[in-house]
């Protein structure tokens, strides 16, 4: 008899996390590294949840893209407090 290997989940890189040859974590990495420590996070998680609202829960995709707008929504908060301490 033949003997089957389980198949390994990895909770560490998964599937929804790379997609077309580029994973998330890399990506966001890339277009993060210039900006502020606030915005970094917020751009961070926006790039997350919109990477992989298809893939993670295709049964109710929008949870992740209701996660992205509060992040860009604090994003938006932030850009405006930092404008107007500007000025």
């Amino acid at each position: 008899m033949e003997r089957v290997e389980p198949k390994l989940v990895d909770h560490i890189h998964p599937r929804h996390y790379k997609r077309g040859g580029i994973e998330t974590i890399d990506y966001i990495r890339a277009i993060c590294r210039d900006l502020p420590g606030d915005e970094a996070v917020y751009v961070g998680n926006i790039i997350k949840y919109v990477s992989r609202y298809q893939a993670k829960n295709p049964q109710d995709p929008s949870q992740d893209l209701k996660k992205a707008e509060w992040y860009l929504n604090e994003l938006l908060k932030v850009l405006s407090e930092k404008k107007e301490l500007s000025v």
